[in-house]
This record gives structure tokens, C-alpha cells and sequence, in this order.
């Protein structure tokens, strides 16, 4: 009786983590299966609307996505290789995530989406962040591209007064000042014979440029590259060298499931980065 006990006793034991592996591979398997019918889903949609489109592909999405989420391509220049194959066209559809989205070619087109006919196009694609908890999330949930609605229209209303001409004006002194401490590193380079990194050497005049006619700040990333405002500024773009290959899950999770990642505490900026240029705006 007792060898029997034993023998049943051990059997249950070996058999127990084949089970808890099993129902675990099956959550795992459905968990992917809905999230992969949720995103693709909505892929074709544009084709049986009659509209060109560039096709999705889990779990990006189309072509541009794929690029810009693996960092092949820039924010600015996630279009270039689209715009190209339709070039024959003055609209195609694309997927960001299962988001649906049309690129919008003709000029005159273009201008009754954005001049004449705005009042329909008041809202954009948007990330996901009511009811974060995180700081950093609030404040970027009242940024124009994260409103919607009456609350669009009376942010921009408010902010619209401060791109005047005017105050463009205004902004000009302080841009020139950078942009002499940019002809200096020239000039250096020119008698030196140094070969300068273009992309570095604007990148540097660029946020010099933000810091000072934005944020009041006097800055020279020439001569001081290592500042905490040029620093900050580099994480929060999530620069090369500056953002980590976690990032690409991060911004999924909070695209696919905005729930789970408040629940994970993910943010949709770095820490830190946003508190920084929040209280400089507060200081000054």
C-alpha cells in the first residue's frame, strides 16, 4: 500500500509541470492569436474601398512602419519610399499598427484637408495615455498632436499667438547668436583641415538653437556637447546611442494594449525628460 502511494505521489509530482507548461503555452498561443486578429483585422480595407494602399503586414503594419519602427528611416523621411511607388496617384492608404491612415500627394487636395475643409480633420492618430498616473504622461496628453475636438481648437487658439511674425522676429537675434558659434566651428575646421559629421555638427546648432529661442537658455553644445539640456534633449528623441532596442516593445504594448502598459508602467517618454524641460519652462 505504501509503494502504491508512493508511486501515485510521484507520478502527480512529474506530471504537474507538464501540465502548468502546457497551460501556459496555451494562454501564450491565444494571447498572440487575439492579438493578431485585433491588428490585422483592419488590413485591406482601403483596397476593397477602391483606394491604392500599402499593404500590412503584422505587427507593424505597412512598409513605413516597418522602417521606422526597426530605425531604418527617420520620422521625416518615413514617407519617401511610399510617395514613390504611388506616384501616380493622389492618395494611398497605409496601417500604422491597425490604425488606418491615408497619405494625402496632391497639393490642391491637400489644401482643402488643411485650409478649406479643416473643420473635418480636426483630430489626430493619437497614443493612447488617459489615465496614466505617470507626470511626464499627463503633460504629453496636452500636447495639440494628443488633443481632440473643442479641446484642439482652444489649446491651438491659445498657442497660435505665439508663431507670429512678430514673435518669429523676436526669435531671430538668438538663432543668429548660435549660428555664429556654428560659422567658429567652421572656421576652425577650414584652417585645421577637419573633417566635421554634418549631421552632429546641425544637430548640435539645432537644439542650441530650440534651448535659447525657446527656453531662454544660452547654450553652445560645441563647446559644451556633454550639457544636461542637450543630454536630456537626445533621450527624450531617443537619439542614436540614446534609446535602447526595449523601446520598439514599449511603444507596441502601448499602441496594441494602452491598458497593459499603464499597468507595466511604461511611459511614453523616458523619465525624466519631460519633467526636465517642464520645469525650465516653470523657472523661466
Amino acid at each position: 500500500k505504501q509503494w502504491y502511494q508512493r508511486r501515485v505521489h510521484g507520478e502527480c509530482q512529474s506530471t504537474f509541470p507538464s501540465r502548468m507548461l502546457l497551460e501556459i503555452a496555451l494562454f501564450l498561443i491565444t494571447a498572440f492569436l487575439g492579438v493578431y486578429y485585433w491588428i490585422t483585422k483592419n488590413f485591406g480595407y482601403f483596397k476593397e474601398n477602391g483606394l491604392p494602399e500599402a499593404p500590412g503586414t503584422f505587427p507593424f503594419g505597412s512598409e513605413h512602419m516597418w522602417d521606422l519602427m526597426l530605425r531604418r528611416t527617420n520620422f521625416l523621411e518615413q514617407f519617401d519610399g511610399l510617395v514613390k511607388k504611388f506616384k501616380d496617384v493622389k492618395c494611398f492608404g497605409i496601417y500604422n499598427f491597425r490604425q488606418r491612415d491615408v497619405v494625402v500627394k496632391d497639393l490642391e487636395l491637400a489644401k482643402m484637408v488643411l485650409i478649406k475643409d479643416a473643420d473635418h480633420f480636426i483630430d489626430r492618430p493619437i497614443v493612447n495615455l488617459d489615465g496614466s498616473k505617470i507626470e511626464s504622461d499627463k503633460v504629453v496628453n496636452y500636447f495639440l498632436t494628443q488633443l481632440k475636438g473643442e479641446q484642439w481648437k482652444k489649446v491651438r487658439t491659445l498657442v497660435s499667438p505665439v508663431f507670429t511674425s512678430g514673435k518669429l522676429k523676436m526669435m531671430v537675434p538668438h538663432v543668429q547668436k548660435c549660428a555664429e558659434n556654428l560659422d567658429d566651428v567652421f572656421a576652425s575646421a577650414a584652417d585645421s583641415g577637419e573633417m566635421l559629421e554634418a549631421k552632429a555638427v546641425f544637430g548640435k546648432y539645432t537644439i542650441d538653437a530650440i534651448a535659447t529661442s525657446g527656453f531662454g537658455i544660452e547654450l553652445n553644445s560645441f563647446k559644451d556637447p556633454d550639457s544636461l539640456f542637450r543630454q536630456t534633449a537626445l533621450r527624450m528623441a531617443r537619439a542614436e546611442g540614446y534609446s535602447s532596442k526595449l523601446d520598439i516593445v514599449k511603444f507596441f504594448i502601448m499602441i496594441v494594449a494602452p491598458k497593459l502598459s499603464r499597468l507595466l508602467g511604461f511611459s511614453f517618454m523616458p523619465a525624466g525628460t519631460i519633467e526636465f524641460f517642464a520645469k525650465i519652462i516653470r523657472q523661466t
